[in-house]
């Protein structure tokens, strides 16, 4: 949350629209998803639980079951 309320203010004092700032803060995300992915496969470790927040869940889930591996979502959104 930090960090896309820094990508919102820096959007904004750059004049950026608010697509654009939506974007980069989707990329935010999508790029911190690939890091927890590569620190989940350098450990090889297996099962793994992995919990994240609501934004993450389904991107999250797909990117791992692009690199061949099986996720199980418990939950898309813990309030529903």
């Amino acid at each position: 949350m930090e960090q896309e309320s820094g990508i919102q203010i820096s959007g904004l004092l750059n004049g950026h629209s608010k697509e654009e700032i939506a974007r980069n803060i989707q990329e935010s995300y999508r790029n911190r998803e690939a890091y927890w992915l590569k620190c989940i496969l350098e450990k090889d470790v297996w099962p793994v639980l992995f919990i994240c927040g609501a934004n993450h869940a389904i991107p999250f889930q797909e990117l791992v079951s692009r690199n061949d591996a099986l996720p199980l979502l418990l939950s898309g959104d813990w309030s529903n």
